[in-house]
C-alpha cells in the first residue's frame, strides 16, 4: 500500500467511523429509510462532486451523482438542495476529498447489497473507469511526494472536509424526520 494512501486512511480513521455511524440507522430494505438514506448522500455528493471538478483532476473519471439524482427520481423523491461549497479550490485538498469519494465505491457494493430488490440501486453499484482507483492513488503519491508535509496536510483536510460533508448530511436527513 502506498505511503500516502496509509497515511490518508490511518489520518482519517475516526473521520469514517463518526461517517458509519452517522449512516448506520438507516434500513437499506424499507423504501423511506433508503429514499433518505440517497437524499442524505445527494445532499453531500452533489456539492461535492461539483466543487472537485474530478474530470480536470482525473482524465476518464467517472462520478456518481447522475446516479443518486436517478434512483431518487426512480423512487418519486426530491434531489435535495445542494448549494456550492465555498471551500478553497487547492488540488491538494480536491485529491483528498476524490480519495473519500472513490474509497467510499467500494462499500457502497457491500451496501447494495442490502438494497431490496424491488428498489433501484444504480448509485450503489455504480462502477468507477476502469483503472479509476489506481490512477488516483498513483497521482495522489506522485503529488504528495513532490508536495511534502503541505501538500499532505491539505489533501487531509479535504478528506476530512468531505467525511464531515457526508456526516451532516447523514444528521440533517434523520433530524428532519424524528
Amino acid at each position: 500500500m502506498g505511503e500516502i494512501r496509509a497515511w490518508l486512511r490511518d489520518s482519517t480513521r475516526d473521520d469514517h467511523a463518526r461517517v458509519d455511524d452517522a449512516f448506520a440507522s438507516f434500513r437499506l430494505s424499507d423504501r423511506s429509510s433508503y429514499a433518505d438514506f440517497l437524499a442524505a448522500h445527494g445532499r453531500a455528493l452533489l456539492p461535492l462532486e461539483r466543487w472537485i471538478g474530478a474530470g480536470a483532476l482525473l482524465p476518464g473519471w467517472r462520478g456518481r451523482s447522475e446516479a443518486v439524482v436517478e434512483d431518487l427520481h426512480a423512487l418519486a423523491e426530491p434531489v435535495p438542495a445542494a448549494p456550492a461549497l465555498e471551500w478553497p479550490r487547492d488540488e491538494a485538498a480536491r485529491l483528498g476529498a476524490l480519495y473519500v469519494l472513490e474509497g467510499s465505491r467500494m462499500g457502497a457494493a457491500v451496501l447494495a447489497r442490502d438494497v431490496s430488490d424491488d428498489l433501484p440501486n444504480g448509485y450503489l453499484t455504480s462502477r468507477a473507469a476502469p483503472g479509476q482507483w489506481q490512477a488516483l492513488l498513483t497521482l495522489l503519491e506522485s503529488k504528495g511526494s513532490e508536495g511534502g508535509t503541505p501538500w499532505r496536510q491539505r489533501a487531509l483536510e479535504g478528506a476530512s472536509r468531505a467525511f464531515a460533508l457526508f456526516q451532516a448530511a447523514a444528521q440533517e436527513v434523520q433530524a428532519a424526520y424524528r
